[in-house]
This record gives structure tokens, C-alpha cells and sequence, in this order.
């Protein structure tokens, strides 16, 4: 490019938007599209030697098939599907929860589904159901993101969500919904691979995998050290959030609590659990930043617990010091309670700086839209391998 020529309107704004991904979103979509590159241009088409056959992973203790197995595709339109799904998708949860409890999600799904996959396939065997499922060949990122849409559809508000805008389903089901009907568009993709991501991602949104959750303290201590210090410092890499933002997967509802000037805490309400709602979390941050002195924001209300009293001191568990309040707000990825420094002090609110930035990322994910993914693409039937 010659000195004072411009680049046309297409190159700038295809680096605009590259330049805005987060950073892991960016860090595997550039990985996966570079090992497609890489196939194309070599002509490598080795694929079992990296594909999840669950034999070769069990007899001949190939666990690197566990992730090799994602980062490879088997055409064009497979992996330009996978990665128009993914990429908006990822970039949303990326600012949600930040790049290192992303990054971490992405892995446990990851292993966690190429390990349901194999067991899967080994009890189909021995089951005589399907005899050739322990020597089939799967490749593709999909059921990554078939689990990814599950926690990204846990996260919206939506009361129903679109199928490819042919037709709506529940929300709570959507998932399922698309997992049924991509297989009856494209029979030819591996329905286990893609079983596997959803039922990972219903474990995570549900809580059976909270033990296997990343803690906050890891969290904060993994963006201070040193060896991440590089990936730290660049525009892209998103910290975790303040422990007050308003986002939550379940929400744990109880009584009203107390007033905050007064420092008495509310009775305790029966506890149950719901899908997140954000519209209400919102409000309730809304009225933390136009309220005063008055009757304290209901525990039951939102992912904030202030205590008022002596020190005014947020509560991890709510209440503060005027005791015990009804609610608490939990992500499932934390596996702690959301309670930060922010809420009412004296009569006063206290907001984090980011809040604007958190709320603007909780408002992509969290909006009457949803989440943005329509499913993962498929490409090409193979006829010894299978893509997912």
C-alpha cells in the first residue's frame, strides 16, 4: 500500500471487527481457522490420526484426541458454520463472565463432552444399539457450541426463542429443539457428539458441576499473576466483572430485607429457583442509583445484598449486619455468591466504575433478543468420519 493511500471501507471495518472480539473468542476462531488454512494449503487430510474414535482413545490411551478432535473440520461449510455460530456467541459470555472464566468454561466443556461422547459410544457398543459407534471418526467444534448455547440461553430473558426464523419454541427448550432439528437437516452429523455438548451444558447451568467451577479468588489470582501479565495488559482481554454486577444463572429467592439506613435485616422467605430474568436485576440497580436513605433494595430483587447499619458493608450472603436477608444471586460460574463493595452505603450508592461497561456487555446477552447463535454449521457428509 503506497504512503497517504487509504484501505477501502471493506478491509477497515473487517479489521474493526476482528480488532473488538475478545480475546480467547479471537484466540480460537483465528487457531481453527488457521488449521483449516493449514489442511488447505498442505493437503493434510489425515483425520483419523486426530479425530475422538472413542476405541482409540480408550485402547491406546490417545486422550489428545480430546481436543484435537475440535479444532479440526472436515470442509469449508463445516467450519465457516461452526464459526458463525460461535463467534457471537463467544464474545457475549467472553464480556459476561471475562476471558479467564471463559477461557476455563470453554475447556471443561471441551473435555467434558469429548468424555460423554466416549462413554456413549462404548455403551451403545456393548449395548448392541449401534456396534459401530465405538470406531466412529467424530471432528468439528459444534458440540462445544451445542453446549455453549445452553449456558447462553440460561442467560437470556427470552420467554421463546427462533428456530433458524422458521418457527419458536420455549426457551427452555431450545436447545433440545435445535439439537433435533439439525439432525433431521443434516442426518449425516453426529447426533452423540452434539447430545454430549447439550447435556454438559445442562449440568453446568443446572449446578452438578459447580465443584468443577473456576473460584473468584482463582479468578483474581490467575489475572495477577505474572505469567499472564502480557495477555493481561492487551485492549482485548476482558477482567472478571465486579462481584456486585446484577448477572446470575439461578436465583435463590427469599424475604424482603431491611431497611439500609436502619440496619434491620428482612424475615427470611422460602427459597426457590428460577431461570435468570435480568429485567428485574436492572431495575434494581436502577433504583440503588436513584434511592437514598429509604427502604433498602428487596434481597429478592436483585444479584445486590446491602446491609446498611453501622459500616454498611455489602453481604455476600445478604443481610449485612442487619442480619439475615431472604435472597442471593449465584453464577455458575464463580461457584460463590455475588457480594462486592458496591451497594448503599450511609445512604448513598455506590457503584462500581465498570457498571456501565458490565451492564452494557449484560444487556448484549441479556436483551428480549437472547443470545445470538443459531446453532452450529455442518459441512460436507463424510463418509468416514463424522462432523459435529
Amino acid at each position: 500500500m503506497r504512503d497517504g493511500q487509504q484501505s477501502s471501507p471493506l478491509v477497515t471495518s473487517i479489521q474493526n471487527w476482528f480488532n473488538g472480539l475478545p480475546l480467547c473468542t479471537k484466540s480460537v476462531f483465528v487457531l481453527i481457522t488457521g488449521i483449516y488454512l493449514f489442511q488447505l494449503v498442505t493437503g493434510y487430510d489425515n483425520i483419523y490420526g486426530v479425530c475422538l474414535s472413542p476405541y482409540e482413545a480408550v485402547a491406546h490411551y490417545e486422550v489428545y484426541r480430546l481436543l484435537t478432535s475440535v479444532l479440526v473440520h472436515g470442509g469449508l461449510l463445516h467450519v465457516t458454520f461452526n464459526m458463525l455460530a460461535f463467534v457471537p456467541m463467544a464474545c457475549s459470555l467472553e464480556r459476561l463472565v471475562g476471558t479467564v472464566q471463559f477461557t476455563y468454561l470453554l475447556l471443561l466443556i471441551t473435555v467434558l463432552a469429548g468424555l460423554v461422547y466416549t462413554a456413549a459410544s462404548f455403551l451403545l457398543f456393548y449395548s448392541h444399539v449401534l456396534p459401530a459407534a465405538m470406531r466412529q471418526c467424530a471432528i468439528g467444534f459444534s458440540g462445544v457450541i451445542f453446549g455453549l448455547i445452553v449456558v447462553d440461553n440460561a442467560q437470556s430473558a427470552a420467554s421463546h426463542r427462533s428456530i433458524f426464523g422458521l418457527f419458536t419454541v420455549p426457551a427452555a427448550y431450545y436447545p433440545w429443539a435445535l439439537l433435533l432439528f439439525w439432525q433431521l437437516l443434516m442426518p449425516s452429523v453426529s447426533f452423540i457428539g452434539h447430545l454430549a455438548g447439550v447435556l454438559v451444558g445442562a449440568a453446568w447451568v443446572g449446578g452438578y458441576l459447580r465443584p468443577l467451577a473456576l473460584s473468584r479468588p482463582a479468578t483474581a489470582w490467575l489475572e495477577a499473576c505474572s505469567g499472564l501479565s502480557s495477555c493481561v495488559r492487551m485492549p482485548s482481554f476482558m477482567m472478571m466483572p465486579g462481584a456486585t454486577l446484577p448477572f446470575t444463572t439461578h436465583d435463590t429467592r427469599g424475604g424482603a430485607g431491611g431497611s439500609s439506613s436502619s440496619g434491620t435485616g428482612g424475615e427470611g422467605g422460602s427459597s426457590s429457583s428460577r431461570t435468570p430474568t435480568f429485567g428485574p436485576n436492572l431495575a434494581n440497580l436502577g433504583k440503588l442509583l436513584r434511592g437514598g436513605g429509604g427502604a433498602g433494595a428487596s434481597a429478592a430483587d436483585g444479584a445486590v445484598a446491602s446491609g446498611g447499619g453501622a459500616d454498611g458493608a455489602d453481604a455476600e450472603a445478604g443481610g449485612g449486619r442487619g442480619g439475615a436477608a431472604g435472597g442471593s444471586s449465584v453464577f455458575q460460574g464463580t461457584g460463590r455468591v455475588l457480594g462486592g463493595t458496591g451497594g448503599v452505603i450511609g445512604g448513598t450508592p455506590a457503584v462500581p466504575p465498570s457498571a456501565a461497561a458490565a451492564l452494557a456487555a449484560e444487556a448484549r446477552v441479556g436483551g428480549p433478543a437472547g443470545g445470538s447463535s443459531s446453532g452450529g454449521g455442518r459441512g460436507g457428509a463424510g463418509t468416514d468420519k463424522m462432523q459435529r
